[in-house]
């Protein structure tokens, strides 16, 4: 709690597009939050794995994989959300620093998770790691 402010229940995989709705009609929100505690956590897990000429990697529920040398995404897998074969068709075979970005067109916490990846990706590839 805090204060006396106004709270929703939301499904959290609906997260990314009630926060862009928000946004797009200037609600001010303070933050969304689990209500268990310690599943918040879960969504910063990211790991890397490096396939020799690609490197493949899962945030939640959701891989990315691209090319090392020229930074195409050759692939991406996971979800189950109703917007992974739109994002999928918007990442697949395009530059990682030229795809649109999953929070902007996609509505579910599948999306978010491939944003998360996608960030790490970018990250690796312009040689943060």
């Amino acid at each position: 709690r805090k204060g006396c402010d106004l709270a929703l229940e939301i499904n959290l995989v609906e997260q990314p597009g009630i926060e862009r709705l928000f946004n797009q009609r200037d609600v001010d929100y303070v933050s969304v939050t689990p209500l268990k505690t310690g599943t918040s956590e879960l969504l910063e897990i990211v790991k890397v794995t490096d396939f020799g000429n690609w490197v493949m990697v899962k945030a939640g529920n959701m891989k990315l994989t691209f090319d090392k040398d020229s930074g195409i995404i050759v692939n991406t897998s996971g979800g189950g959300c109703p917007d992974i074969p739109h994002l999928h068709a918007e990442l697949i075979d395009k530059p990682l620093a030229e795809v649109p970005r999953p929070r902007d067109i996609g509505f579910t916490l599948c999306a978010r998770m491939l944003e998360r990846a996608l960030e790490e990706c970018l990250d690796l590839h312009r040689g943060g790691r």
